[in-house]
């Protein structure tokens, strides 16, 4: 399978997954988080590999989530030119506001 954000290789009985986003640290996007799931039932039908080792391009395995990317997950868009930009967790809380309130 070809994969945009991953480098997946098998040689032997070894299966490499190279996390492959370096100028972001690879942070974790939802492209990346599918990629990876789908090497690992790539991995699971492979009755020949008896090792998956992870690694990072770069110099991390991965900065943890990508902050870019949460507003996407939770369907919002940057902000407007002129709106106040908010912390994510703040945005979650007042969409509840909001749908509670109004």
């Amino acid at each position: 399978m070809k994969y945009k954000n991953i480098i997946y290789e098998k040689s032997d009985y070894i299966a490499r997954v190279t996390l492959n986003r370096p100028k972001t640290l690879n942070a974790m996007c939802p492209e990346l988080s599918d990629e990876i799931s789908k090497a690992i039932s790539e991995v699971n039908e492979d009755d020949d590999v008896k090792v998956v080792i992870f690694k990072g391009a770069g110099r991390a395995l991965s900065a943890g989530a990508d902050l870019s990317k949460v507003g996407f997950v939770y369907g919002w868009e940057e902000p407007k030119p002129g709106e106040k930009a908010r912390r994510p967790s703040l945005r979650v809380r007042l969409h509840f506001d909001r749908l509670t309130f109004w």
